[in-house]
């Protein structure tokens, strides 16, 4: 390595490292820059019904811990610098901050480190609760603009497992590589105006899988969240062999995918910290593998979309909704533990949450 590569890779390591030894947290940046970003990412969110749906699925979901909001609300509550302070204080220790890089050998990014996040005080590692799921029922009102949307979605308490990738994988209607054949829809009675994003969020104790249905009109999502039902049923009776083995290698090259960006990266790197677990990608490849039709079958009839060939109650009440005249009316939004996430935003509402 030469002399100037290792000066760059020191000049950077003691640059971010400043952040957390040295910031000074003045009163006028946090008035003049800080505040106002922090409102605007609200107000951005508040009027997207993509954010607000997974965000509100997260909150029903959760209630505390995962369920907290990623964005401020204008309702508080208020933070002043001298709180940002004492959190930082409290948050940038030795024991609660990690470092990993990639380009550089390890002995060489803990000299950088030991020499540069030094100063850091000892300070005791931070413990959480571990995730639980709450049922209820909740109703609100949305402010904005955008397609009509609804959000089915299933919970699972611990990290994501190889029959819940594989699900998402043959579940997603996207393309595995941009120069592939375009895939056979899962949803084949999905009206053409449509749009079904699968989403498969993995957190250390718990994770989610999604789908967040958008259509321009009320009639044609209600449609497509029958669709989607329809189509989460027919997984439940198995997965043929050959969308299965289709399925398998879809999950296998998303799991590679996500080493290839940075984000991916730190996303794979964070989880195994804090779950204290080192996978391989080989050993996750292994054990999607070794999924079944049978396993498969078995967590997506724990969507619990239909009790025998109908759509269960709590289905037909979130999606009939849709069906009357929401200008009037609240909008139900249904989280219950392995049940249903049913998320339907009608953007034509204004007025608070009751």
């Amino acid at each position: 390595m030469n002399s100037s590569a290792l000066f760059t890779r020191e000049y950077f390591v003691n640059l971010l490292s400043s952040v957390l030894t040295s910031t000074r947290f003045t009163p006028h940046e946090f008035v003049e820059a800080v505040l106002p970003s922090v409102q605007a990412e609200s107000t951005e969110a508040a009027h997207n019904p993509a954010s607000t749906a997974l965000n509100v699925a997260h909150a029903l979901a959760f209630r505390s811990g995962l369920g907290a909001s990623l964005f401020a609300s204008p309702a508080g509550p208020h933070f002043t610098v001298e709180d940002v302070k004492s959190f930082a204080s409290s948050a940038f220790t030795k024991s609660s901050v990690s470092v990993f890089g990639t380009g550089i050998s390890a002995d060489f990014l803990q000299k950088l480190v030991s020499k540069s996040l030094g100063s850091l005080p000892s300070g005791a590692s931070g413990s959480t609760a571990p995730s639980k799921y709450h049922g209820g029922e909740s109703r609100v009102l949305f402010e904005g603009h955008g397609p009509q949307t609804i959000f089915i979605g299933f919970g699972s308490a611990g990290p994501v497992t190889p029959e819940l990738s594989v699900l998402a994988a043959h579940l997603s209607s996207s393309k595995s590589v941009p120069w592939s054949e375009e895939p056979v829809s899962p949803f084949p009675n999905l009206p053409k105006d449509s749009t079904v994003q699968t989403v498969l969020l993995p957190y250390s104790d718990a994770s989610l899988l999604g789908f967040l249905v958008q259509s321009p009109t009320t009639a044609s999502v209600v449609q497509a969240g029958k669709a989607v039902a329809a189509g989460i049923k027919a997984a439940g009776a198995g997965i043929k062999s050959d969308a299965l083995k289709k399925a398998i290698a879809k999950a296998k090259f998303s799991a590679a995918t996500t080493l290839d960006t940075r984000a991916g990266l730190t996303e794979t790197v964070s989880l195994q910290l804090l779950m204290g677990n080192k996978a391989t990608l080989e050993s996750v490849f292994s054990n999607i593998e070794k999924t079944s039709s049978q396993s498969t079958a078995t967590v997506s009839r724990d969507f619990k979309l239909f009790e025998g060939n109908e759509l269960s109650s709590l289905t037909r009440r979130c999606l009939s909704l849709l069906n009357q005249n929401l200008s009037t009316s609240p909008l139900e939004m249904c989280i219950l533990y392995h049940m249903p996430m049913n998320l339907a935003y009608d953007h034509s509402l204004s007025g608070g949450v009751t």
